[in-house]
């Protein structure tokens, strides 16, 4: 039998054993809670002046039992009764707790009831003679035209409490089933609500959540909804305040979702606290990118560094993966004094896997520079194509260079350096190097990821910076670029700002923005575009 979670310090040993015998009970499943059960949990919740907890099954067992404080008791979701069921199922199990004042489910059970998809969740109040008052039930709904997601019942007398709770319980699974039956069945991992704070004005925080969702969708991630909180200062324990964290669970349940992607680099800490918060996986900005990341990666090179970013972003995570990992590997105490934590051992195996990963990328970064000597002995110029992520960098690639490089509208479609030797309309020859998509606020670790790119561009003669002039941030992209650019040292390379996907915009209105940058309006799909601009970039090789 599982222990009695909850301190219980202070309590009589009969007390406990009172609390530990609800373990063994069986109630009529009929019930919501029947009465004997109600005046046992409320005479032991006013004999302790504590609030207490228990879990039923739907054959009316008490799987496991809980004692909280004077104010609230916490849901004992171990053992195997915290796994979050799919949207067309409920969990099977109720909540039935006491509470010392009469009212309505408070906010934090009705997250629990959203979190946990429990069959229902049943308040008994607890009367001045320590026995029980009212009976309050709450419970899910399907979907439904005023976006109402949980009823509550009219407080009840034990004595008044209607004997087809099982029934109402299967006829709402069978509405709840059939309101996702149409649905396509994705697994909740990859389902995701997307959640952004910011403190400046709402135009720009919902651009980025544009991109957030972007970034998600070129990671197989299906976006369910989002969510924007508007804060001076993010909050140091969960990013969020509490009441959008009860929306996120609110919203996670009723769309089937098991991620939260934030539009921002969090912590160790604060990504363990939301873990535990919503039962959610959870996902920032840097961790998004890195999955797209290990998804797109195809030559040795790009996995390697993929990998090699991956866990330089894990080992100061290790922490925020539970208690689990605080626990002691190794033999026997008495036999093999202290041992050492499981964090201790996996630290070390990440720093070993690290020395033996910068090895290898020393490696291929010398193939790599060897190749580039070559090309700079026999005289070819080199064009770098550089650009924000998703700007059309190897759709202009290819027009240039009549190949077939990967290109798609998604961020990162290109994850590794291509070089192709380009025979200009003048004569002169040239290699031309499609580069990965750059991105606002990259953080060291995914620079490392785009060594290659940049060692590529530091050799370049000229760089085309790409613009999606379709794009409403592209003046916030430019600048993101030519940061980047001025930060790797390599803002003294000449370059020529192309302006792409003139053929979804007004020319009259982006034309003047162009001539303003001293750059080219054209579509990398337009044969003539590609061949006016191939005419200008051998003019500005030569010169």
């Amino acid at each position: 039998m599982s222990k009695l979670q909850g301190k219980t310090l202070g309590l009589k040993k009969s007390q406990v054993r009172a609390l530990e015998k609800l373990q063994r009970r069986k109630i009529r499943p009929e019930q919501a809670v029947t009465l004997e059960f109600a005046r046992e949990i409320a005479g032991l919740a006013a004999e302790t002046g504590r609030c207490i907890g228990v879990v039923v099954d739907r054959r009316g067992r008490v799987l496991k039992a809980a004692i909280g404080d004077a104010h609230k008791v916490l849901y004992p979701n171990g053992g195997g009764h915290g796994e979050i069921p799919a949207a067309k199922r409920l969990s099977g199990l109720r909540f039935v707790h006491t509470s010392f004042r009469d009212g309505e489910p408070s906010h934090a059970d009705l997250v629990l009831l959203s979190r946990y998809r429990l069959d229902a969740l049943v308040r008994v109040s607890v009367d001045a003679e320590g026995g029980p008052e009212f009976v309050r039930t709450a419970h899910l709904l399907p979907p439904n035209p005023e976006g109402k997601k949980i009823e509550c019942s009219p407080p009840m007398r034990p004595t008044e409490l209607p004997e087809d709770f099982l029934e109402e319980v299967e006829a709402l699974e069978e509405e709840l089933g059939r309101s996702v039956s149409g649905l396509k069945v994705v697994d909740p991992a990859e389902r995701a609500i997307l959640v952004g704070v910011h403190a400046g004005p709402p135009g720009p925080a919902r651009e980025l959540m544009d991109e957030l969702a972007n970034l998600a969708r070129s990671a197989g991630i299906e976006v369910v909804d989002r969510l924007l909180q508007r804060r001076e200062h993010p909050d140091p324990r969960t990013v969020v305040g509490s009441g959008l964290l009860e929306e996120v669970i609110h919203r996670a349940a009723a769309e089937n979702a098991g991620l939260l992607v934030l539009d921002q680099n969090i912590s160790p800490v604060q990504s363990r606290n939301l873990q535990e918060a919503t039962g959610l996986r959870v996902f920032d900005r840097t961790m998004l990118i890195l999955e797209i990341f290990g998804r797109r990666a195809v030559t040795s090179d790009g996995k390697i560094r993929v990998e090699l970013a991956r866990l330089q972003y894990m080992l100061p995570h290790l922490m925020g993966r539970g208690s689990e990992m605080g626990q002691i590997a190794g033999g026997h105490r008495a036999t093999r004094g202290l041992g050492e934590q499981k964090l201790e051992v996996e630290r070390r195996a990440i720093r070993r896997r690290i020395d033996h990963l910068e090895e290898e990328i020393e490696r291929i970064g010398t193939r790599r520079e060897e190749l580039r000597k070559r090309r700079r002995l026999s005289g070819i110029p080199t064009v770098a194509i550089v650009g924000y992520a998703n700007a059309g960098k190897s759709t202009l690639f290819n027009g240039i260079t009549k190949s077939h490089v990967r290109a798609e509208a998604l961020l990162f479609a290109t994850l590794e350096t291509t070089v192709r030797r380009v025979h200009l309309p003048g004569g002169l020859h040239a290699a031309f190097i499609d580069t990965v998509g750059f991105l606002r606020d990259l953080p060291p670790i995914l620079l490392d990821a785009f060594r290659a790119t940049i060692e590529e561009i530091d050799n370049a003669d000229l760089i085309l910076h790409v613009v999606d002039s379709s794009n409403p941030a592209f003046p916030r992209h430019i600048v993101a670029v030519e940061g980047t650019l001025e930060a790797l040292g390599l803002g003294s390379i000449p370059r020529l700002v192309v302006f792409n996907k003139r053929d979804l915009v007004d020319p009259a209105g982006i034309a003047p923005i162009a001539a303003r940058y001293g750059g080219v309006l054209l579509c990398a799909l337009d044969g003539e575009d590609v061949k006016s601009l191939t005419e200008r970039v051998e003019r500005i090789l030569r010169g």
